[in-house]
């Protein structure tokens, strides 16, 4: 009886050191490290990156900070992980297939996947969209959510000089000119599930701010976030600050995307694929005719051929009358 209880109670102890080192053994493996605006942690494979890039973020929220007269940046937890699945593990539930980072900006928290960027410049540019997203948090949960997500996906592409699933290839200005673009209402509350319906959404995002910071100036964006943070909606916002209404500023930014200049501009990236396409789908028209031509060469050729050996045997049938009727003179006695 003893024994079995002596046996229960190291079972129990076995049991019990198990649980209280589970969380350090899930820690193995990890590097962690601090920076003035950060905490981070990442893969231990991935120490040397996620140090480096993690120091880079301080000085991209800094100056986002400053462009969008944001005050001084909060402190913020950056999770570095390798991929997708890494980032749905950190959130707790699945991520559409086009996510290669994400923003809790309210938590104060970013999860960044390294390997989708596909290089170390496209990581640094997303994770300067992640920063702009970060530093907006500072607006405010009411401020915050009282934007709508076009608006802050549009802010984050500006911002970091780069729009998130361009490689997808969406034209706007083809899109608009046959009337088969959305209005940016269409993603109030996100993108959706599909690549390419989010690269529209960003796309169209990016359109929109570009043209707000290009029409009214760069301090538009920081002027809209500070009267939506003092408690005016986005259209409220804009007409104070701009004298347009949001209506307005999406229909002057459609009139632009559906001009010649703009068209031609879209089309220019494909010209060469066009061309090629065009000169594949030509070649067996382009080679019928050139058979017809040689055809017609060899006919013109041989009639020309024929025609001259007819001349040939003419004038080889009147040079040999002649020759005849010379010889037939010349056998003449004289006189006769």
């Amino acid at each position: 009886m003893r024994a079995g209880r002596v046996r229960s109670l190291l079972g129990c102890t076995a049991l019990l050191c198990a649980l209280l080192l589970a969380p350090l053994r899930a820690q193995e493996g990890q590097a962690q490290g601090n920076t003035r605006w950060f905490q981070w942690s990442a893969p231990a494979g991935m120490a040397d990156v996620a140090g480096r890039l993690s120091a880079e973020a301080d000085a991209m929220l800094e100056e986002i900070h400053r462009q969008l007269r944001l005050g001084p940046p909060r402190r913020g937890v950056l999770v570095w992980v390798r991929d997708r699945e890494g980032i749905a593990a950190e959130l707790g539930h699945p991520v559409p297939e086009w996510f290669a980072a994400v923003a809790l900006p309210l938590q104060g928290r970013m999860v960044v996947a390294t390997r989708i960027a596909g290089g170390e410049a496209r990581l640094r540019a997303t994770l300067r969209h992640e920063m702009v997203h970060h530093a907006m948090g500072a607006l405010g949960a009411e401020a915050f959510t009282a934007l709508p997500s076009w608006f802050h996906e549009g802010c984050a592409e500006y911002y970091s000089g780069e729009i998130y699933l361009g490689g997808v290839g969406i034209s706007l200005s083809w899109r608009a000119a046959s009337g088969s673009l959305p209005p940016l209402s269409d993603f109030d509350q996100g993108f959706g599930e599909h690549p390419v319906e989010a690269a529209e959404g960003y796309a169209l995002a990016h359109a929109f701010v570009e043209r707000l910071v290009r029409g009214s100036g760069p301090q538009a964006v920081p002027d809209v976030l500070q009267l939506v943070r003092e408690g005016s909606t986005l259209d409220q916002a804009l007409v104070a600050s701009t004298g347009l209404a949001l209506v307005t500023h999406e229909e002057l930014m459609r009139s632009e995307l559906t001009s010649l200049r703009q068209l031609l501009r879209d089309f220019y990236p494909h010209l060469m694929t066009t061309l090629f396409l065009l000169a594949l789908l030509l070649f067996p028209f382009v080679r019928r005719a050139r058979r017809r031509r040689e055809l017609e060469l060899q006919r013109r050729w041989r009639q020309q051929e024929e025609e001259a050996a007819a001349a040939a045997a003419a004038l080889s049938a009147q040079a040999e009358a002649m020759q005849a009727w010379m010889d037939e003179n010349q056998a003449r006695p004289p006189g006769s």
